[in-house]
């Protein structure tokens, strides 16, 4: 039967139609096998196969003798994959009684449409014990790491502490990240369609690599004493802040870092954000003042490795009171005529102001300089500072006298504790050390090691054995302003410091608020450790010599005991320490 006209434009319409529509057909499955085959294939990929992470040990940091500060240790975390829990509402409402949890906070993970949610992390033993007796549908466990800190609140500010998933978030933890993080494996597994896995179905894995483990310079006994004697003295002068540093002169190495108040790195979750900022900051390294008294020391050393001075050229001090470059400086206790190691005994500052006259600004600058002033130590620690130190063409006509007093300039503890122990190391200044090598801990050798490292030498043996002198008589004189470091069976060698406050926008100096400080080598002629106590706004009393001496005279007693030194005759001549 034919066609009339109108049937047969129908069937070209119907056939273009369904040309059009196969070419469409053929087009897609074109795209799809051909030009977009590799995207669709991950999908389906990901689909049946899924990883599984496998835990990383973060690498434990220890003491110089090995004695552990930093650990992790395994944890079991709770999952679920909310698909797979059928009774969502009493699912939560068990795992709260034994989790210690809100009934609506599990119960809101549990009706999202994620394949997985973390419901606690890092539990206790008991609390995974009580779960897995609950035997819910649809819940895991999963292997991870919780990082501890066996020795409490020892270096708590040095070492900082890691977050949730073991991550270095402040102090060594954060700044040795790229040591102590190792690197994560993980395991391929295949699941059916409901999302369960397929057991023996194992197809990729990539082994887990566990971080290093570092060895710092920091003896814990020492760091104890150091934090014991340190929160002694604050307990009783109430101050802001305290520090106190040990540094081995001969290498640099710090033996202990004690920050006050002292900090918890195993608690830190449960203080406010600005709590955390307050107790977690690591004053001895990150702080900078102004010095005081203790930068005296340097400026004697400058003049006399110049030969401007002797230990015995004497200088006016006005009884009590000078001008110098138009500007009055007075002293704590009236001194006429003064040499220059009574300078230092009875900390005149118009007498050391008349010494940095005579070695003049440029010079003064350089020895203050190689001292390690106005420069990073070079610690592993963020926002470490330099410190202030002005060029000579910055100061005004006041700085000469000004700085010689440990004004107009500003230092960090680790800097200063550095620069008295270059004296004690017949003028070697050696850098500051804290990190003593990286080790691989499953094969326990050293993957970096870092060894000591001499600076320069700033002044002469001579000197620095002049410069001893005067300090020993800090402490030894009967009117020195150190005599109450004393000790029975060592001779030390130290200077204290009671530097006003400056107050904001350049005001001047407060009259109330004092940072007060005291350093001190021994034993003297052959030193084995150097000690710094710093105390920021003590009450009761502000001079260095009454608030941080005595500190400092029981960690170098305890310390020295500790480190078994023979006791030193006292009445060991300088020109003869043998």
């Amino acid at each position: 039967m034919a066609l009339n006209k109108t049937q047969q434009t129908r069937m070209s319409i119907i056939a273009v139609v369904l040309a059009c529509a196969f070419a469409a057909v053929l087009g897609q499955l074109y795209r799809i096998q051909c030009l977009q085959h590799a995207r669709y294939e991950d999908l389906a990929r990901r689909q049946h196969l899924t990883k599984v992470k496998i835990p990383v040990r973060r690498g434990t940091i220890t003491d110089c003798r090995g004695n552990s500060l930093a650990i992790s240790l395994p944890v079991e975390s709770l999952y679920a994959d909310p698909k797979n829990v059928k009774q969502k509402s009493m699912t939560a409402w068990k795992l709260a009684a034994v989790l210690g949890m809100e009934p609506q906070d599990i119960f809101a993970r549990l009706i999202r449409g994620r394949r997985f949610m973390w419901i606690k992390r890092r539990l206790t033993d008991e609390e995974h014990s009580r779960v897995r007796v609950l035997e819910l549908k649809g819940l895991g466990f999963r292997r991870e790491y919780r990082r501890v800190y066996p020795q409490g609140m020892l270096l708590g500010q040095v070492l900082g502490f890691c977050g949730i998933d073991d991550n270095g978030l402040e102090g060594l933890e954060l700044q040795l990240e790229a040591y102590l993080m190792g690197r994560p494996g993980y395991r391929q597994t295949r699941r059916d369609a409901a999302g369960n896995k397929i057991a023996a179905s194992r197809l990729k894995k990539e082994p887990a690599a566990n971080g290093l483990d570092v060895m710092l310079t920091i003896d814990a006994n020492i760091q104890r004493i150091a934090e014991e004697e340190l929160d002694n003295a604050c307990e009783q002068f109430a101050p802001l802040t305290g520090m106190a540093i040990v540094m081995e002169p001969a290498t640099g190495d710090i033996l202990a870092l004690a920050n006050w108040p002292l900090f918890d790195p195993n608690t830190f979750r449960g203080l406010s954000a600005a709590e955390l900022r307050s107790r977690s900051h690591n004053t001895a390294v990150l702080d900078v003042y102004e010095p005081g008294s203790t930068f005296k020391p340097f400026v004697v050393s400058a003049a006399l490795e110049e030969e401007v001075v002797t230990p015995d050229t004497v200088f006016d001090c006005g009884n009590g009171s000078a001008v110098l470059n138009g500007r009055l400086l007075r002293d704590s206790h009236p001194h006429g005529e003064l040499t220059v190691s009574q300078i230092i005994t009875f900390s005149s500052n118009p007498g050391v102001g008349g010494i940095a006259i005579r070695l003049g600004k440029e010079k003064l600058h350089e020895y203050v300089r190689a001292f390690g002033f106005g420069r990073v130590a070079g610690l592993p620690v963020a926002c470490e500072s330099a410190g202030l130190l002005a060029p000579p063409r910055s100061w005004s006509r006041f700085s000469i006298t000004s700085i010689p007093m440990g004004q107009e300039v500003a230092v960090t503890s680790v800097q200063l504790a550095a620069a008295y122990s270059a004296i004690a190391a017949s003028g070697k200044l050696m850098k500051p050390r804290l990190v003593k090598s990286i080790v691989d801990p499953d094969t326990g050798q050293v993957v970096r090691e870092f060894p000591t490292q001499e600076v320069g030498r700033v002044i002469s043996p001579q000197t620095a054995r002049r410069v001893t002198d005067m300090l020993v008589q800090v402490i030894e004189h009967e009117r020195g302003t150190g005599r109450r470091a004393r000790l029975e069976n060592y001779l030390l060698a130290g200077k204290t410091g009671t530097a006003q406050k400056s107050l904001p926008n350049g005001r001047g100096y407060s009259t109330t608020d004092y940072v007060s400080s005291f350093v001190a080598f021994a034993p003297a002629y052959r030193p084995r450790v150097c000690v710094l106590v710093k105390i920021d706004t003590p009450r009761g009393s502000h001079y260095g010599g009454t608030v941080a001496a005595p500190a400092v005279r029981e960690i170098i007693r305890r310390t020295l005991a500790y480190l078994d030194v023979p006791p030193a005759d006292k009445h060991l001549a300088s020109n003869n320490p043998g």
